[in-house]
């Protein structure tokens, strides 16, 4: 039997439909992890759909949704390729006061991003975003930041030429 959350994370479906899902799933334990299923059983548009419900969860409750199910989450973005679920799945991190132990995890995948060519741009910014939380944190990684900015410049377009080279300024001041 299919289960009936599949039925409605189809292609097509509204910013408003996905946000009722966000406040059941916030809600719902059981529907969370039939979430954490449907991205973990594949790449398809039901797991794109699904991270994106999280994802907006996420926005609306900040930190209390995401801090219940970070390590699952954490552990969903270290195992999958679809560019867009990994994008939604990092939004939703991004509310969430990580474990020590989550963060050096999260801190090599998001170094790890940036310095692979076929990673989409939307990984790459949320990945910047995290390191510069934790250089903010831990002054010591601000050298190896800018070395890998750096050294990634030439290899992207402008507009993220100029915000790289923002992040770059702030950080030598």
């Amino acid at each position: 039997m299919q289960n009936p959350i599949r039925e409605l994370l189809v292609k097509g479906i509204s910013k408003n439909d996905i946000k009722e899902i966000a406040i059941q799933a916030a809600n719902n334990e059981v529907l969370f992890a039939d979430l954490i299923m449907i991205i973990k059983s594949d790449e398809s548009t039901q797991a794109m759909k699904a991270a994106w419900v999280i994802g907006t969860a996420s926005d609306m409750y900040k930190t209390k949704f995401v801090a219940k199910y970070s390590e699952q989450i954490l552990d969903l973005i270290l195992t999958k390729q679809s560019g867009g679920v990994v994008r939604e799945l990092m939004k939703a991190l991004s509310n969430s006061k990580l474990k020590e132990t989550e963060q050096g995890r999260y801190l090599d995948f998001c170094f790890k991003q940036l310095n692979r060519f076929d990673v989409d741009v939307a990984v790459k910014y949320n990945s910047n975003k995290f390191i510069l939380k934790m250089v903010k944190k831990h002054p010591d990684l601000k050298d190896e930041f800018i070395n890998t900015l750096e050294s990634l410049l030439d290899q992207h377009n402008d507009a993220w030429k100029r915000y790289t080279s923002k992040i770059i300024q702030k950080l030598k001041k």
